[in-house]
């Protein structure tokens, strides 16, 4: 099992830099067959960046979005709006968009990278099974 994530602000160095090495962090899961590694989380912007793992036939559930995410896929097929997305694609969704039942045949892992909620806002507005 891995290490927990550090404090950022505990472990950034001089020059403002953090790490998350590939043995750092535990994965925890968010829905059967779905996988989430925290990377870490900007302070001054709110920004956070994570892994999601997905087994193959996982489905995710619909929810919409409160700020724009960033989604990169580094392994397997992922299939949003439907499209499907192989390593190396990218995909956006905008503030309010939202994601119905993201999907995967062989399995996924997938970069997001989530810019900050207005305050007092959910980084998902709303979420349903």
């Amino acid at each position: 099992m891995g290490r927990s994530l550090p404090d950022w602000a505990a472990c950034a160095d001089r020059q403002g830099y953090r790490f998350a090495l590939a043995g750092d962090g535990d994965w925890r899961a968010v829905a059967p067959g779905i996988f989430r590694r925290d990377l870490g989380e900007d302070p001054a912007s709110g920004s956070r960046s994570y892994l999601i793992r997905m087994e193959p036939g996982a489905r995710g559930g619909r929810h919409v979005h409160a700020s724009a995410e960033h989604c990169l896929v580094l392994e397997g097929d992922f299939e949003v709006a439907g499209r499907r997305l192989r390593p190396g694609d990218f995909h956006l969704a905008a503030p309010g968009s939202v994601h119905e039942h993201n999907t995967t045949v062989g399995g996924c892992l997938v970069l997001i990278v989530e810019a900050a909620p207005p305050r007092g806002v959910r980084p998902w507005a709303d979420r349903s099974p």
